[in-house]
């Protein structure tokens, strides 16, 4: 079983997951969005528990791909 990796990208719209081999061939990537709410004028809010959701939900996603065994995953990224 190969090694894979799985790397996470917390952006300030959405997760994004991915699992990819070391030299970089791409096997499963996911995302999941959430939203900004803008209370007053130049204010912008998010709530770091839709982060850790989204990013709960992506891995999940990516983790349970038919091409990925959880167990060859060596190293994670955040």
């Amino acid at each position: 079983m190969p090694e894979l990796l799985l790397g996470l990208d917390v952006g300030t719209t959405n997760v994004k997951a991915v699992v990819a081999t070391p030299d970089g061939a791409v096997v499963a990537r996911a995302q999941a969005g959430y939203p900004t709410r803008f209370p007053k004028p130049g204010w912008a809010e998010q709530d770091p528990e839709d982060w850790w959701r989204a990013a709960v939900e992506v891995t999940r996603a990516v983790l349970t791909h038919p091409s990925v065994h959880p167990e060859a995953v060596t190293g994670i990224g955040v």
